[in-house]
């Protein structure tokens, strides 16, 4: 077969206007490549956080069950959930736990932080309205009760058609007190974010803050979104974060006061042109369901969360904090009750400063600061008074296993001598303000940051290498901390600190102070940590100690001594004249013997007077 000569460089594979085709679709597909490849790495990322955001929903959904028409089934999930493990049911020795249709729930000891009761607590769910006690948290430690709040229409027209509110309009100012009554009792959701925009200026800072606030108190599976608990995807948290939040707002007694009134009375004013009531949406509290220990709380309800609580109950000084996620109305109420009469009735609270010590020398005279001349008022290595764990009824503070975590502190550097250069100096100021940054207990804002850190002068002073977080407000260096298990169960800790002596207030006690101080810095330090944070004594002050009750003994000695070596002289000298009267008793008989001898007569032998005479 003949071919022409296109057809042979088509057959052939070779013919030019080929091979040029070939290399500019391969140009172009490369710089194609080359161009979009930001782009498609972009892509993949923002693919990989839609999988994560997708994962969370999953997991957040793992328990919803739907029927045939393809509706959720809440009643089947209300069964399901009873069939879920109790986490500390299977601690050995434990005291069994109720069973409840909570998909989450924990009781917690509000003072020790003590895990009573734990089922799926680090369990991501949504929280909805409870949302709102970590807004009234943030309300409460950065705004004053007289301060106003003015509503936004963001504010107002931000939220959901129909959801919980107390009728606020744009424009209408009330006080962060009343605030705080609409946010707690009312659960108005145009209050928390009037609240929220009036802290941090808008929603999103808000938000961050929320999340920096969780964080501080130990949350590691919560993500805030809203402040006001309307749904979100990725709004979510878990029952023990929800505890650790509520038992931070336990510490404040005004504040749980906003929590605990059944109905609250708004007056009218200049800026707010209403007077209404308002009613608690708590049951507790209204005295539809009765239980006498409950102080206050805080409920939820969407959709997707379905209800959630948080309450807040005393009994005989034992505060109890529960937490119940997902569950159905009204059994949330119910599952509480049942959570503590179990608290209360199978735990007791115990004082560890009062039980301890393995971890504690126990003499205050040598490991001791104070005023006096040792500097002795009370024990320096010691475990605060107020530290306690919750323990079963059964189980005594001997059963429990204890170890210790100590911190190390390195000793400042000497000084060198030589001025600092200004870029010298800039640096350590820079580090400085950022170790003082860390030290902060709160995440407030800025301006109350630098007021919280001017005011606590023992964490900023801290020497060179010294961590600030382990230096507390009041000037108490934390030395380690102790963490009690019951069969390998966690259930507390505690510091163990240790107090330096404080400064008098006035010149005159500040001087005599300097004195005695100095007089004690003879003897150096009392106490030291070792390489491993070991604490031990300072033998140069043990030894002069010694000395000196072993001089007071020879003292003793001498002085008891001396005392003997006089009453032996007196018996001595007495002795002396008995034996010189007998002497003396002798001699006079002797010289009338010798007159009576004398009375013989002559040599003829007779004898004179009336003796008579010698037989032969």
């Amino acid at each position: 077969m003949k071919y022409t000569k296109n057809q042979k460089y088509i057959a052939a594979g070779a013919h030019p206007l080929l091979w040029r085709s070939c290399a500019i679709l391969a140009a172009a597909a490369l710089s194609l490549s080359l161009a979009f490849a930001p782009l498609s790495v972009e892509a993949k990322d923002n693919n990989k956080d839609k999988n994560k955001d997708k994962k969370k929903k999953e997991e957040i959904y793992s328990e919803s069950i739907y029927d045939s028409d393809g509706l959720e089934d809440y009643i089947a999930e209300l069964a399901y959930n009873k069939k879920q493990p109790i986490q500390t049911n299977q601690v050995k020795g434990w005291p069994k736990g109720p069973v409840i249709g909570a998909a989450g729930a924990i009781i917690m000891d509000a003072d020790s932080g003590t895990i009573l009761y734990g089922k799926n607590i680090d369990k991501h769910l949504y929280p909805a309205s409870i949302t709102k006690i970590m807004t009234a948290l943030l309300a409460y430690e950065n705004l004053k009760p007289s301060d106003k709040i003015t509503f936004s229409e963001k504010a107002i027209f931000g939220i959901e058609m129909g959801s919980s509110n107390i009728g606020m309009d744009v424009g209408e100012t009330i006080t962060v007190d009343e605030a705080l009554y609409g946010l707690m009792v009312a659960s108005a959701n145009e209050v928390a974010a009037a609240l929220a925009e009036r802290i941090s200026g808008s929603a999103e800072a808000f938000a961050d803050l929320m999340n920096e606030r969780a964080v501080e108190l130990g949350c590691k599976n919560t993500h805030f979104v809203t402040s006001n608990g309307l749904h979100k995807s990725d709004h979510y948290t878990c029952a023990h974060d929800m505890a650790l939040i509520a038992k931070e707002v336990f510490k404040y007694p005004d504040l749980v006061n906003y929590m605990s009134q059944m109905n609250y009375h708004f007056e009218k004013t200049d800026t707010q042109p209403d007077d209404f009531w308002v009613l608690n949406t708590n049951d507790f509290l209204t005295g539809e369901i009765h239980c006498e220990d409950v102080i206050g709380g805080k409920t939820g309800y969407t959709d997707q969360a379905r209800e959630t609580l948080v309450t807040f109950a005393e009994r005989d000084g034992v505060r109890l904090i529960c937490v119940i996620m997902r569950e159905e109305p009204p059994y949330e109420y119910y599952d509480t009750i049942d959570l503590l009469e179990y608290g209360f009735d199978h735990f007791k609270k115990i004082n560890i400063a009062e039980n301890e010590d393995r971890f504690l020398m126990k003499s205050p005279d040598f490991l001791s600061s104070g005023s006096d001349i040792f500097g002795i008022t009370q024990t320096s290595c010691r475990i605060p008074d107020d530290a306690c764990l919750s323990i079963p009824e059964k189980v005594s503070f001997s059963d429990l296993t204890a170890e210790i975590d100590t911190f190390t502190y390195e000793q400042p550097k000497a000084a060198s001598g030589e001025k600092e250069t200004n870029k010298d100096k800039e640096t350590a100021d820079g580090r400085e303000s950022e170790n003082t940054g860390n030290s902060e207990a709160s995440s407030e804002a800025a301006t109350g940051a630098a007021a919280d850190s001017a005011e606590a002068p023992a964490s900023s002073s801290s020497s060179p290498g010294e961590d600030p977080s382990h230096i507390l407000e009041d000037g108490t260096r934390v030395l380690g901390v102790v963490h009690y298990k019951y069969n390998d169960y966690e259930i507390g800790s505690a510091n163990v600190i240790f107090r330096e002596a404080k400064k008098a207030e006035s010149d005159k006690e500040n001087t005599v102070a300097e004195k005695l101080q100095g007089i004690r810095s003879l003897f150096f330090p009392l106490v030291h940590t070792g390489a491993h944070g070991s604490v031990y004594l300072n033998v140069l002050l043990i030894l002069p100690l010694v000395m000196a009750f072993s001089f007071i003994l020879c003292v003793i000695f001498f002085m008891r001594e001396l005392s003997e070596e006089r009453k032996r002289r007196t018996r001595r000298q007495r002795q002396r004249q008995k034996a010189a009267g007998s002497s003396s008793q002798s001699q006079q008989y002797t010289r009338k013997r010798n007159r009576s001898s004398s009375s013989y007569s002559g040599s003829s032998g007779k004898r004179t007077g009336n003796r008579p005479p010698r037989s032969r």
